[in-house]
């Protein structure tokens, strides 16, 4: 049976009812009805109906008042005022007649604005208490003393007046239930929804705690002297658990985006810095893949940006990975372009390939979660089918726009635009003295068997020498090449490929003593040059091929493209590490061990007070679920100690929780910051980077690669 409501809980109701979307109407209908009610008040008074001008006037009065409070959203009073004026007005209708009792027919107004205002229960009341009237005044002698109705108007009219009120009752009661069953379900939905982010929070404890293991050892086996099949062979487990790790941070990015939770961190970053990661990142996804990786970027777009670079990293590589894993043979063109605008500059990413192409009806399913096209024909090719769904949400997020172009059983082309900030007007690379720099570049264009392949590298090698202002040749033959050395003309560099050089590797190696010889290799099958011959690695694009010509240490990571060295050593800082999982604490050590600091590991949270009580750290890597005491109880006990070096020594989680919110839930509790498992070198350095007395790092030295 259901409850009746209380007046506080029909005025909430009624609050709910008419917030600032609703409340707009009302106020129109409510101003409506007051000039309506003055109008009349003013014609009766005119025509010498005292009683009605009073009855009208008085109505005014009480919407004018009424008006006042629905403004002021005083519901209380407003209510207080409606009641009587309606109940008034109605009753005075019905005893006065009006123009051939025409002023009864207001009557049947009441129902459904009383029902639809004041709700099931008062509403029903109101009704109810004027339909008694109505009955009693018609059908007994007290209609004599008023208006002269005619017989059947006074059977009819308390009929269709009853019949209203049941009929509004019932439909008001249908939408009471309705509005029950509707909160049933946003209530399970809310339910399901907070079984989904627990669900997410547990699978990624429970993949991210072993693949932490996986992928640490892994990395610390590189880090070694081994044979290169071993190196391989690890190599090939590093990068499928990288796979396994991007398909957890889809699902979790999507959990964020589909609650709305997906915030953007803006900040200042280097452009130049953003496109050496994830072309390092393509280059590795492409490992043994028989097709050629091609980089085209313009060397003036401004460097220093600001916007959400973790995203627009996320964005590109999601699009490169898609256009490698689609292409068996030709290869992949990454264009980088950018357009001047009043507030920064447009952003423009371009992907394209020469792979299986989408057919035009499916150009608009690729956005959609979960939604791989063509899966017959792509059924070996992993993925969740979230990743273009996700850059296309996060590119719309920041003010953006993204759309493709293709051709079935030709190549795809995506195009990214977002707009960004510039902070500084350095460019990307930029040639010191261009006007002494006069180049050659040697490519057999007929090597490639692909049309698209040779297009763009033709057109790559074309913009660059424009954009950087240089003047340059491109040969594609020995013959040419001996022919333009030798005619006298003062040429500063020589480009080659590993295919070129191997032509006649005497007559090169003899030409460092004229001109800078520089030897574009892949990684694959890498050789080693000559005495003097500077060596970069494809792709061939602005920011190797600049570093070469003003002799600056390449970007490139050579032979390790997922792998980030440590950049300073502080062998005077004290670590702790605190984590129930020995392998784990493994893990840490062998990453914390380049950096010559002393580490010391604890096993739980009262372990790790113990060992604080007795020895200062300069920063604790703390996990979160840990048995007896989790880190985050740890952490709440260390902080309510007295002495200040407690309050105030940083604290990192160390968490394979990466859920939406759970930065913000460890800041909020009384950590420092947040480092996710798998532990990503890059992200650990700059922790450590950031936390540790500034006077205890040591910055290494860092050589050429020659």
């Amino acid at each position: 049976m259901r409850r009746r409501s209380s007046p506080g809980e029909i005025i909430r109701d009624f609050k709910e009812k008419f917030g600032e979307t609703e409340k707009k109407p009302l106020i129109i209908i409510w101003v409506l009805f007051s000039i309506v009610c003055m109008i009349m008040c003013l014609v009766n008074v005119l025509t010498g109906s005292a009683r009605m001008a009073y009855i009208t006037g008085g109505s005014a009065i009480f919407a004018v008042a009424g008006l006042v409070f629905l403004y002021r959203r005083n519901v209380r009073y407003m209510i207080f005022c409606s009641i009587p004026m309606i109940f008034t007005l109605m009753i005075y209708f019905v005893v006065s007649g009006g123009e051939n009792g025409f002023s009864s027919i207001w009557l049947l107004l009441v129902p459904v604005v009383c029902l639809y205002i004041f709700g099931m229960y008062y509403g029903a009341m109101l009704s109810l208490g004027l339909l008694v009237f109505v009955t009693v005044y018609m059908w007994t002698p007290l209609h004599q003393l008023g208006y002269a109705y005619t017989l059947t108007y006074l059977l009819r009219f308390p009929i269709v007046y009853i019949s209203e009120t049941v009929m509004c009752i019932v439909i008001q009661y249908r939408i009471a239930k309705y509005r029950i069953n509707q909160n049933k379900l946003l209530e399970q939905a809310e339910n399901a929804n907070r079984s989904k982010s627990e669900f997410l929070a547990n699978m990624s404890h429970e993949i991210r705690t072993p693949m932490n293991s996986i992928m640490g050892m892994c990395e610390l086996i590189l880090n070694e002297e081994i044979s290169d099949d071993i190196r391989d062979n690890c190599n090939n487990i590093y990068i499928s658990g990288k796979n396994l790790l991007g398909i957890i941070n889809d699902l979790l990015d999507f959990s964020k985006i589909e609650s709305g939770k997906m915030d953007l961190v803006e900040e200042k970053y280097q452009l130049s810095s953003l496109l050496n990661d994830v072309i390092n990142m393509a280059v590795a996804r492409k490992g043994e893949k028989e097709i050629e990786f091609m980089v085209d970027c313009d060397p003036t777009i401004p460097d220093m940006l600001y916007g959400d670079e973790l995203r627009i990293r996320q964005i590109v590589i999601n699009l490169l990975t898609n256009a490698i894993k689609f292409t068996r043979e030709g290869g992949v063109l990454f264009r980088v372009t950018a357009r001047r605008e009043e507030y920064g500059v447009n952003l423009i990413f371009s992907v394209k390939d020469s792979g299986i192409g989408i057919k035009e009806e499916n150009l608009q399913k690729i956005f959609q979660s979960f939604s791989q096209v063509d899966t017959k024909k792509n059924r070996a090719i992993e993925g969740t089918g979230l990743g273009l769904a996700i850059s296309k949400r996060l590119v719309t997020k920041m003010g953006g726009f993204i759309w493709v172009e293709s051709e079935y059983g030709k190549g795809t082309e995506f195009t990214v635009v977002i707009p960004q900030k510039v902070t500084g007007e350095e460019a990307v690379i930029k040639i010191k003295e261009p006007e002494k720099v006069q180049l050659l570049v040697f490519i057999e264009m007929d090597k490639f068997k692909n049309s698209f392949v040779k297009r763009s590298y033709t057109d790559i090698i074309e913009k660059m020498g424009t954009k950087f202002g240089i003047r340059y040749r491109l040969l594609n033959s020995m013959k040419q090449v001996k022919e333009q050395l030798e005619s006298g003309s003062r040429y500063t560099h020589l480009f080659l490929a590993r295919e070129e050089y191997m032509q006649d590797r005497e007559y090169f190696d003899s030409l460092v003593k004229r001109l800078e010889v520089v030897l574009v290799q892949d990684q694959k099958n890498r050789i080693k040059p000559g005495e003097g011959i500077r060596n970069i690695y494809k792709p061939f694009y602005v920011l190797p091929v600049g570093n070469a010509i003003n002799r600056e240490r390449l970007s490139f990571d050579v032979g390790a493209a997922n792998m980030k060295r440590q950049s300073f050593m502080a062998p005077e800082a004290k670590i702790l590490v605190v984590d129930d999982n020995m392998m784990n604490l493994k893990v840490a050590i062998g990453l914390l061990k380049p950096y010559k600091m002393a580490v010391r590991t604890a096993d739980s949270g009262v372990e790790a007070i113990r060992i604080m009580k007795n020895q200062r750290f300069d920063l604790v890597f703390m996990d979160h679920m840990m048995p007896e005491m989790d880190g985050v109880e740890a952490v709440h006990q260390i902080r309510e100690l007295p002495e200040e070096y407690f309050r105030s020594v940083p604290i990192v989680a160390l968490t394979a929780n990466a859920v939406n919110g759970a930065r913000e839930m460890f800041l909020r509790e009384g950590f420092q910051d947040f480092l996710a498992k798998p532990i990503e070198t890059g992200a650990m350095e700059r922790i450590l980077k950031r936390w540790l007395p500034k006077e205890l790092i040591v910055q290494k030295e860092e050589s050429n690669d020659k």
